[in-house]
């Protein structure tokens, strides 16, 4: 599926995979492991990628290297900013949103129901979500769309034209949204302290080239998380917790 399917299920593994080779200084190895992020062309695997070599330089520089990684990633938002201001960005695939701001938009609306424990747990948003798309689906569950409340009606209205103009959606296209529609705000604290616990032990782990590379692992795969849905898949999931379980358990065990 990964090749031959939604080639962008790869993009974590291919940054993950280059992560090591580069902190290693096997420079060779990291550009084969990274190339395929450019037949790949997905915005959030460049980001994954610019998260690698971004440590990769605060890593081999030191703070040095902050204030350049700082100003360029400033000037990347700022004209990635401008593109969609403009509306320019469809020109190029990789600002392509994909639909992605509109099932944001519409996912956090939806959430916001149930703020606290979410809509039913893990994967309630794959099977609920189709439902605010097609009006026959409705129907056939025997509702009736002059008896929605106005707000639904609007979420309703925009979840339809997506379906048009997008297609489907069996995710929201960003893990910590989609948690917290899943899961509600208990989900999402949990979530944030995934996180926060990894970032943690890794910041006052002593610095190794390993211990960088699977800070590069989690980060990177946790950027991608934000237009993808990596903790929703197997294996994609297995990156940033494999990573998170060696950092967090570092000191009691020793095994990196």
């Amino acid at each position: 599926q990964a090749f031959f399917g939604q080639h962008t299920l790869y993009g974590p593994f291919a940054v993950a995979c280059a992560a090591p080779a580069r902190f290693r200084k096997r420079y060779l190895r990291a550009i084969f492991l990274f190339s395929p992020i450019i037949p790949i062309d997905s915005s959030f695997t460049y980001l994954s990628a610019a998260v690698v070599i971004a440590m990769f330089l605060a890593f081999r520089f030191g703070r040095k290297a902050v204030l350049g990684i700082s100003l360029v990633g400033l000037l990347a938002a700022g004209w990635a900013g401008n593109m969609y201001l403009r509306g320019d960005f469809l020109k190029y695939e990789f600002l392509n949103d994909n639909g992605r701001f509109a099932i944001w938009k519409i996912t956090a609306r939806i959430a916001e129901a149930r703020p606290i424990l979410g809509h039913g747990g893990l994967g309630t948003f794959a099977e609920q979500f189709q439902f605010f798309e097609r009006k026959d689906l409705r129907a056939s569950l025997g509702v009736d769309d002059s008896k929605l409340s106005p707000e639904a009606l609007i979420i309703t209205h925009d979840a339809e034209y997506l379906f048009h103009r997008s297609g489907v959606f069996f995710s929201s296209h960003n893990e910590f949204l989609q948690v917290f529609y899943e899961f509600g705000l208990v989900g999402l604290f949990l979530a944030v302290l995934l996180v926060f616990t990894f970032w943690w032990w890794w910041s006052i782990a002593n610095p190794s080239p390993e211990i960088w590379a699977l800070g590069a692992i989690f980060f990177s795969v946790m950027a991608n998380s934000l237009g993808n849905f990596p903790l929703h898949l197997i294996p994609q999931a297995l990156l940033p917790l494999w990573a998170h379980v060696i950092v967090t358990t570092d000191r009691d065990r020793g095994i990196i």
